[in-house]
């Protein structure tokens, strides 16, 4: 389960958060943020979270393959398919402007209004992009975003509230006295050791 403790940084509760997304009429999320801030793990509770809504397996189109967005088919699999969502893992050279030469983003947005939105599937895109201003204008659209969340790593303060949430010792904990910020990845590798 997600620990609200790992993701300080949401505007809600973690689970309240997954819920308006997804009864929302909103079809996109960005995820932006490090690698190992817990952008993997949130998007498998929202799988878990889908799965639990409609009372079978969640059915995901997932893909990272540049090679396979250039091609329409994929978009009209999720189009026409019983695919309730689709994740767009390291997605950065898919976010950029299309003034930078993005060819691929007008296939994103034109699935994610219309008959996408009316059948409520959901496309979620993690980033490791620096700068939320590197992402198109239009895949941030009120209307068509749900919303964009920058994931961080946590303060210290923060780290040693997970570290207790999962009951890491303090003489774990200690180890990580020696820095400012943690990733959550750090943190549940402890947990895990």
């Amino acid at each position: 389960p997600l620990l609200e403790e790992a993701y300080p940084f949401l505007p809600k509760n973690v689970y309240q958060f997954i819920e308006d997304y997804l009864t929302s009429n909103e079809t996109i999320l960005v995820l932006q943020g490090p690698p190992g801030t817990g952008k993997t793990r949130f998007i498998r509770a929202i799988l878990a979270s889908i799965t639990e809504k409609v009372g079978r397996n969640a059915e995901a189109m997932f893909t990272s393959d540049f090679n396979a967005l250039e091609n329409d088919e994929i978009f009209i699999d999720f189009i026409t398919g019983s695919e309730d969502i689709f994740i767009v893992e390291d997605s950065d050279h898919l976010l950029t402007s299309r003034g930078s030469g993005n060819r691929l983003i007008h296939k994103f947005l034109n699935v994610s209004d219309g008959l996408i939105q009316g059948q409520g599937r959901k496309i979620i895109f993690s980033t490791n992009l620096p700068n939320v201003n590197d992402i198109d204008d239009a895949i941030l659209r009120p209307g068509r975003c749900f919303d964009h969340i920058q994931f961080r790593n946590l303060d210290r303060n923060e780290t040693f509230k997970l570290c207790e949430r999962l009951d890491i010792s303090e003489h774990t904990s200690e180890r990580l006295l020696n820095k400012k910020t943690f990733s959550v990845a750090e943190i549940y590798k402890l947990f895990n050791n």
